[in-house]
């Protein structure tokens, strides 16, 4: 199976710890086994970034995102509007690394890749749009038009679809949550201490601001669920007095907020 494949099963697999899997474990009330969903939810989020752009991450539970990554994310479009449950089909436009600046749009299906279109040699790179219309598949480089094809015979709705590309500050937001979560995995798998509900709450809503940040990167964020996406977003949501390791975590109100407090730690 190749790299984007294998990352796309990371992105459902993290989709999956987040909502079934983390529902269960509030169910149960077994908040150790919660938090230990949280922080495979993060993992599998941030590894699917490195799959999808073609490159094998590290085998480590605290693998952090590489500035490398920026401007090197794609766009994605399944047919069935969020992640497929298959992999039977689906539009990737991406930078050709290759090339340099040029934006391709390939139809996946079954492990197999067909190109639709490609851009000429850009002067530089910007963030992706997809937009379909009457069978036209039509790219946009920030405000510019890259590439135009056609999905003929594919089963390709109307719609736009544009990324939030990673920067610097989100990828700093994403690090630092993530270190947080890796740093418990241990005492929540080896019960070395009894996490409390206030532990998971936290836990799956650090976890839930890595998966939006990293749906958005690749388009994907309209998948969520709009009120969900705003109270992760503008939400007070990392409000608590103490972590599990005795040190306050950051208290927002906007995300910019957040970006702020995590580049003082």
């Amino acid at each position: 199976m190749d790299k984007i494949h294998r990352g796309l099963l990371y992105l459902m697999q993290a989709q999956k710890a987040l909502t079934r899997d983390s529902e269960a474990a509030f169910h149960d009330r077994d908040w150790n086994l919660a938090f230990r969903r949280a922080q495979e939810s993060a993992e599998y989020a941030v590894k699917c970034l490195y799959l999808i752009v073609g490159e094998e991450p590290n085998h480590t539970h605290g693998l952090n995102v590489n500035e490398g990554l920026i401007g090197k994310t794609p766009v994605i479009w399944f047919p069935s509007g969020g992640l497929p449950t298959t992999l039977r089909g689906g539009l990737y436009v991406a930078w050709n690394e290759e090339h340099g600046n040029q934006v391709q749009v390939w139809w996946l299906e079954n492990s197999i890749y067909t190109l639709l279109a490609s851009s000429c040699i850009l002067e530089s790179r910007a963030a992706l749009q997809l937009c379909v219309e009457r069978g036209q598949v039509e790219v946009l480089a920030g405000n510019k038009v890259a590439a135009i094809g056609w999905a003929a015979g594919r089963p390709v709705p109307e719609g736009r679809w544009a990324q939030t590309p990673l920067d610097d500050s989100t990828i700093h937001l994403i690090n630092f949550y993530t270190t947080e979560l890796a740093k418990l995995r241990d005492a929540a798998f080896y019960f070395e201490r009894l996490f409390c509900k206030e532990d998971a709450d936290r836990a799956k809503d650090q976890a839930r601001l890595i998966f939006v940040t990293i749906l958005q990167s690749l388009g994907l964020a309209s998948i969520v669920n709009k009120d969900e996406e705003e109270k992760i977003i503008k939400g007070n949501i990392f409000a608590a007095p103490k972590s599990p390791v005795g040190h306050t975590i950051p208290t927002i109100d906007l995300l910019s907020e957040a970006l702020e407090k995590c580049a003082c730690k």
